[in-house]
């Protein structure tokens, strides 16, 4: 919502999402504004966490999680399957949304940074061993650049 009142202008911006604010409708030149909820960069909720797990489930564990009636009792039970201890999960857990967080920071744009191709390779792979930065691109090694076994990621 805009609003002028003794030569000030106001502008309110709804609780999520981009507004690009132009002075001139023909020009596309202008001011873009992200506009997040509280809890950016972090998971809000217990929905949120199980989508972010996308990545490294299979489709039923997903569909299961997100179908379940009491999702944070499933997804604690998710971490703790997969670490075999309440330590072991928490651990994971920890570590795991991290990186989703990490990746928001670092990746945000017009959609969540885990959301986005190089939010996906850090959260599952984490942070690379060596990047490259071009005009028009990146390249993201994981292992040593002389080994067979290493890879490659380009965005």
């Amino acid at each position: 919502m805009i609003s002028k009142s003794r030569g000030l202008l106001k502008v309110v911006i709804p609780p999520k999402g981009f507004y690009h604010i132009v002075t001139d409708k023909e020009s596309k030149k202008g001011l873009t504004l992200y506009s997040v909820d509280a809890s950016y960069p972090g998971i809000k909720d217990e929905t949120e966490m199980i989508k972010c797990v996308r990545y490294i489930t299979t489709t039923e564990e997903y569909n299961a999680l997100l179908n379940s009636e009491n999702k944070k009792h499933a997804i604690d039970e998710f971490w703790k399957e997969k670490g075999g201890s309440n330590e072991r999960a928490k651990e994971l857990l920890r570590k795991y949304y991290s990186r989703v967080q990490h990746a928001n920071k670092l990746f945000t744009s017009f959609q969540q940074g885990w959301q986005t191709d190089r939010g996906m390779i850090y959260i599952v792979f984490g942070a690379p061993t060596k990047m490259y930065k071009y005009a028009n691109n990146e390249t993201w090694v994981y292992g040593s650049e002389t080994q067979a076994n290493s890879i490659r990621f380009r965005f």
